[in-house]
């Protein structure tokens, strides 16, 4: 992979580009992705855009929310590709972009780093003119060459923290601004600290299936201000629930959902955790909570309508994340997986004959036991992105 040098930082291409310019061929994209995954980076460094409206620029901001025509009258005929940084900001400009889309002919890219704002505007006057594509992180490809699992798993893929040397402080202030920022940007908590005790709760149950009340109780909250703040975190992309695979018939399913985050890194930060230790207890979900990073962003990046889920049967028989239709895999942080690791999956198997069954570990050497594949994390996510479980 070439790593292009910039002054005192570099710069890792991003693998989403190919998907982005292939639909801007088409239509407008609105690009959504957490704060600091690397949407302006992408912008800067890799497409070539006839003009790019910053709107966390003050002055930028302040003149378009004041006359918001000036965005149609600032641009020259010339100008056919326009990027627009952190729409959620204006949203009122939706209106103007659908004009120009309509009447004018011209395409946009729309960076935001969240969905809320834009969701009525988005929907009711885009239509299908605009395609939503969504940025994750550094994934596996584009790090490849500087994989380290251990940094990995100790502070997560943001571009920004991964090159930092000071990652957790970084983390820290990431939390903090997400807290200031998205959050009471948003003006739908009634304060900063209820959704922080939220937040602390709910790090917590990263990789676990979902007990609302439990996770209510234990914050201090009502369960319809936990579900109204659970909104919120699918809304900023910071966290999604995957649903339970129910297409089984011999086993009755678990009615709940599973939580994973955009990154393991942020999930730390909130639970204060410094850094990764195989010895640590946090070390198994940390790694399961990668594997579902890595597995969310696959999922996006991918041509395919893949679904992502897992299954857990109410007797307790559980497999962490279900593939598409013929994937199923479970994580052990283990460094030698045995036949003990594998109830999960002979559980699942009784459901349907799958064409995949894996555990990925830390083992050294991939291998199988009975029709089950080991696969050390790095032999998975070569796998994974290559395309091969599909």
């Amino acid at each position: 992979m070439k790593i292009h040098h910039y002054e005192v930082t570099l710069y890792y291409p991003r693998i989403i580009r190919e998907k982005l310019e292939y639909t801007l061929r088409q239509k407008s994209v609105l690009l959504l992705g957490p704060r600091q995954t690397g949407k302006s980076s992408l912008i800067r460094e890799e497409l070539k855009s006839d003009k790019v409206v910053n709107l966390l620029d003050q002055s930028t901001f302040l003149n378009l929310s004041r006359r918001l025509s000036g965005l149609r009258e600032s641009l020259k005929p010339s100008d056919k590709f326009i990027v627009i940084d952190e729409i959620q900001k204006l949203p009122q400009l939706m209106d103007e972009i659908h004009l120009m889309i309509e009447e004018q002919g011209r395409r946009f890219l729309l960076t935001g780093s969240s969905a809320r704002k834009l969701r009525r505007s988005y929907t009711k006057l885009m239509g299908g003119r605009t395609r939503s594509i969504y940025m994750h992180p550094f994934v596996y490809p584009e790090i490849k060459m500087d994989f380290d699992l251990g940094k990995i798993l100790g502070y997560g893929t943001l571009p920004g923290i991964y090159l930092s040397e000071d990652p957790f402080s970084n983390l820290i202030d990431y939390v903090g601004d997400y807290l200031q920022q998205e959050i009471l940007a948003e003006a739908v908590t009634r304060g900063v600290d209820q959704y922080s005790r939220f937040l602390t709760q709910i790090a917590s149950c990263t990789t676990q299936t979902l007990n609302i009340e439990k996770i209510a109780n234990d914050a201090q909250l009502a369960p319809s201000s936990t579900r109204r703040y659970l909104e919120i975190l699918a809304d900023t992309m910071i966290a999604e629930q995957l649903e339970c695979w129910s297409r089984g018939t011999k086993r009755k399913v678990a009615s709940t959902t599973k939580l994973v985050f955009f990154d393991v890194g942020v999930a730390n930060a909130l639970l204060d955790i410094d850094g990764y230790s195989p010895q640590n207890p946090n070390a198994g979900w940390q790694l399961e909570q990668y594997v579902g990073q890595e597995l969310l962003a696959y999922r996006d990046y991918s041509n395919k309508r893949l679904h992502l889920g897992f299954w857990r049967s109410t007797d307790k028989f559980e497999v962490d994340y279900i593939l598409g239709e013929n994937c199923a895999i479970e994580v052990k942080h283990t460094e030698h997986v045995t036949e003990r690791d594998l109830k999960g999956l002979h559980a699942i198997s009784g459901e349907k004959k799958w064409k995949y069954k894996l555990v990925v570990s830390r083992d050294k050497d991939r291998r199988r036991i009975g029709d089950v594949d080991i696969l050390p994390i790095v032999d998975f996510l070569d796998d994974l992105w290559a395309g091969r479980f599909l």
